[in-house]
């Protein structure tokens, strides 16, 4: 139970060891003996002794249960429903013991629901012993689980479930398991959703005055957080993939790509479905589409399309389904028509309508939510400052409320805010001078990232990196989500850019998606990354144009795991990730176009293996001041460990291992 600690079984005298040797060899026989009638289907009155002796020993071993379970059902089908009711009353009886001594066993709970519904007609009298557990420990969520189990077979209303936690809820603010009831019973006795809202206007002046009383307990943080999800809106919930980046350029390399595009989630079928055509006259453009990175069953988060004949700078195309019932197939097996998947592209701005009209009304109010909580947070801080609770909500509510307003931009066909929309943030001289001391050369992306983010997504990361202070136990946690949002950052910037510079619209001739051809892969967002805190690469695809990556001065300790995929990126050809934390470049993915690339100022001891095309083009690689480097080794021992992984460099000009 909470708050009752084990006892402390060091410094047992001599003659309570050898009582305790005694009984773990007896546990021991009659735990063998169990399993061996078990195996042998010995389903007697002797069985079922057995196991009543050995579940009071240890009711943990699901086995056992099941073996009793056995037996008990060879019982009930030569009796009467009388006899059978019999048998379960004195089996519940058992169980009540067994719990008495271990109220915290799952099997013994799942057993005691198994027993109550063979009998059929209990399940009121259980709501009563649930009462009495709770007294024991108001907290025991076995017992809550169960609880609701019991209710349902009942028949109780879920209005009087939910009274009956806010007895529990009024007594503790710190019953994590009576909140967690509310999230399952409040959608059940408000089930439209104007009086859900309603409900929770009401649910949040309860929770509010929790975490104003007990403002470090973590259970009323988690149900505000389940209050926030409840009264997002519905309309945007995607349950088919959506297209979310295009982008096109002139390319004198035909083993570029001229058309990038990138989806919501992993899909297949891109190369037959999705055709490329010249707007004018309609002639469609001879090419292949390749999938990034794509899985064993052909699915990629990102499509490139590579033309012998690329069209000039300038020239206007269209992404276009290939046929009238072309469709695409995500991970699940569910299919989308191209002509719906084009649509209904967040790529562009979306026409308004009268669904998106109601669509705006909703955002709108889940935005005036967002607001209003962020307020009261902001009462608590100016007396709590350091609540470590406080401050990662308000960080998750304002990356709420930026991503709301977004989205309210979308639907109305207005232009998301872009850097010069946002206020530059503030940066501390202590801060800013810490970040260019570890650069050591050059300025980092500090204040340009802030400003992209815009002044809430900007607070969020602020409030992020004090929490890393304040509470260093989940440093990674919160680096991860600064992480995330500087890369998020990042990629809205060069997308306002690129979709710019290819004028991305709407077309009816042919149907699909027109753009104009830019000049140039330029990255838009180049030394935006620079010394900002990173700690791991997530949605690379979102930066898909950049030529030049520059994620210098971070602290990146690893590749593995996907984030260090930067064939995502096929414009890339510069590549730097110098002053970082990393020991090996293992798990690391090169584009097939990288020219340079630097990891100097690391603690690379070794190169781990690397893949990716990128091999055959590099010129220049830096690794000075690595320990890969050898000592006075080395580039011969930079070019041992190179062979070591099996990498070929057949282009390589330039080799720095200082």
């Amino acid at each position: 139970m909470h708050g009752i600690k084990k006892s402390d079984l060091r410094g047992l005298s001599e003659e309570k060891q050898l009582a305790r040797a005694k009984k773990t060899e007896q546990y021991k026989m009659l735990a063998k003996e169990v399993l061996r009638r078990r195996a042998a289907r010995v389903y007697d009155e002797k069985s079922l002794a057995l196991t009543n002796k050995f579940l009071e020993i240890n009711p943990e071993c699901y086995t056992v249960w099941n073996f009793r379970r056995e037996m008990l059902s060879g019982i009930f089908a030569s009796q009467s429903e009388e006899e059978r009711r019999a048998t379960c009353e004195k089996e519940l009886h058992f169980l009540e013991g067994a719990l008495m001594k271990n109220p915290k066993a799952y099997t013994t709970w799942e057993h005691r629901l198994w027993t109550v519904r063979k009998h059929g007609a209990v399940a009121a009298k259980e709501l009563a012993l649930c009462d009495k557990f709770l007294k024991f420990d108001e907290r025991n969520f076995h017992c809550w689980g169960y609880r609701r189990h019991m209710a349902a077979l009942a028949g109780a209303s879920a209005a009087d479930e939910l009274a009956f936690t806010d007895t529990k809820v009024d007594n503790n603010f710190s019953n994590y398991s009576a909140w967690h009831s509310r999230t399952k019973l409040l959608p059940q006795v408000h089930q439209e959703r104007e009086a859900l809202h309603a409900a929770l206007a009401e649910e949040f002046e309860k929770v509010q005055a929790a975490f104003f009383t007990e403002p470090d307990d973590q259970s009323c943080w988690f149900y505000h957080q389940w209050l926030v999800a409840a009264g997002r809106p519905q309309h945007h919930s995607k349950a088919l993939p959506t297209l979310t980046r295009i982008a096109a350029f002139a390319c004198s390399d035909s083993a570029l790509p001229v058309v990038v595009i990138a989806f919501d989630r992993p899909v297949s079928g891109v190369h037959s479905a999705l055709s490329v055509r010249i707007c004018a006259g309609e002639a469609e453009l001879s090419g292949e589409w390749v999938g990034v990175s794509a899985d064993a069953k052909g699915h990629a988060a990102v499509w490139s399309f590579v033309s012998p004949t690329p069209p000039p700078a300038g020239e206007r195309c269209c992404l276009a389904p290939a046929s009238a019932d072309a469709a695409l197939c995500d991970q699940h097996g569910d299919q989308v028509p191209v002509a719906v998947l084009l649509a209904d592209s967040s790529a562009v701005p979306r026409v308004s309508t009268e669904s998106s009209d109601a669509a705006v009304e909703e955002v709108t109010a889940a935005c005036d939510v967002v607001s209003e909580q962020l307020s009261v947070l902001s009462e608590l801080l100016e007396v709590e400052e350091s609540c470590k609770w406080a401050l990662y909500t308000e960080s998750r509510l304002l990356l709420e409320l930026a991503a709301l307003q977004e989205e309210s931009a979308e639907l109305q066909g207005q232009p998301l805010p872009t850097a010069d929309d946002a206020p530059a943030d503030e940066e501390s001289d202590h801060a800013r001078e810490a970040r260019l001391s570890k650069l050591g050369d050059g300025d980092g992306g500090g204040a340009e990232l802030a400003q992209a983010l815009g002044p809430l997504r900007g607070k969020a990361l602020r409030n992020l990196s004090r929490l890393s202070t304040i509470d260093p136990a989940h440093q990674a946690q919160f680096d991860d989500l600064r992480s995330a949002q500087a890369l998020e950052g990042a990629a809205a910037l060069a997308a306002s850019q690129w979709a710019a510079a290819t004028d991305l619209q709407r077309a009816s001739q042919p149907c699909g998606l027109s753009f104009s051809v830019a000049g140039s892969a330029e990255g838009s967002a180049d030394g935006l990354l620079r010394a900002v805190g990173i700690s791991r690469l997530s949605g690379l695809e979102s930066l898909l144009c950049l030529r030049r990556l520059d994620l210098s001065g971070n602290r990146l300790s690893s590749l593995i795991g996907g984030g260090g995929d930067f064939s995502r990126l096929p414009f890339l050809v510069e590549l730097l990730l110098e002053r970082n934390e990393l020991r090996t470049l293992h798990g690391m993915c090169w584009p097939a176009g990288l020219l340079r690339f630097s990891a100097a100022h690391n603690h690379i001891a070794q190169i781990g293996r690397i893949r990716g095309g990128g091999t055959a083009t590099l010129k220049s690689i830096d690794l000075s001041s690595n320990p890969v480097c050898g000592g006075g080794a080395g580039e011969a021992a930079v070019r041992t460990a190179f062979d070591a992984a099996g990498l070929l460099l057949p282009a390589l000009e330039e080799l720095l291992v200082k």
